[in-house]
């Protein structure tokens, strides 16, 4: 796992719209996860066949986290939770274990 971007917007998006207007396969995860005391919502999308979260702080700035789940890989929330206070994934990208959503199809 591994961030591939931070973006930081002055107005709120609409992530359905953005990925539906884009035709990019999508679920929300969590509408309201706390992470290091934050909110944001918590997004799956699969792009060019790879599976990746998208964590968009839910108050002004509004921050995107853009995450690629690479093969072999679990993503659940906690793993966000422990990149938002360490500034890194744990063990090395491969998460915390257990899991929701898993890399590549």
């Amino acid at each position: 796992m591994k961030l591939i971007a931070k973006k930081e917007n002055k107005n709120d998006v609409d992530v359905a719209a953005l990925f539906k207007k884009k035709n990019i396969n999508h679920t929300m995860l969590e509408p309201k996860y706390i992470a290091n005391d934050r909110a944001f919502e918590l997004w799956w999308y699969s792009l060019n066949d790879k599976n990746h979260i998208l964590a968009k702080h839910l108050f002004i700035p509004h921050y995107l986290f853009y995450i690629l789940i690479e093969e072999h890989e679990v993503f659940e929330p906690a793993d966000f939770d422990y990149y938002m206070k360490h500034g890194e994934f744990a063990n090395k990208g491969i998460g915390l274990c257990g899991g929701d959503f898993i890399g590549y199809r």
